[in-house]
């Protein structure tokens, strides 16, 4: 199912939910297709694993597109990985990383 446009910029509130929910039967529906857009959306922009041997150079490239797209989302990303408290959870992660990239 594609996008859901409304021609009329001045739609009412009310018919706004009125053709979204022609679309979606509950809410719930509603969410999980808004979900699954997004990752999708999200995944078609991470760069595929070279079929060469320069993992580091991709390495590089999936955390810049990554880094750009998560604080693109902003808060709500971090609100659906449930990660309450961002410099503790980074600051674990860095403390047990391992360059790999550095030979």
């Amino acid at each position: 199912m594609g996008p859901i446009i409304i021609p009329n910029e001045a739609a009412s509130p009310d018919s706004v939910i009125l053709t979204l929910f022609r679309h979606f039967a509950t809410r719930d529906i509603l969410l999980v297709a808004v979900i699954r857009t997004g990752i999708r959306r999200y995944a078609e922009q991470i760069p595929a694993p070279p079929a060469d041997d320069d993992l580091c150079g991709w390495l590089a490239d999936l955390l810049v597109v990554t880094h750009r797209l998560n604080a693109r989302n902003g808060q709500v990303f971090w609100d659906l990985v449930g990660v309450p408290d961002r410099v503790a959870y980074f600051s674990r992660a860095s403390a047990h990383s391992v360059d790999i990239c550095s030979e």
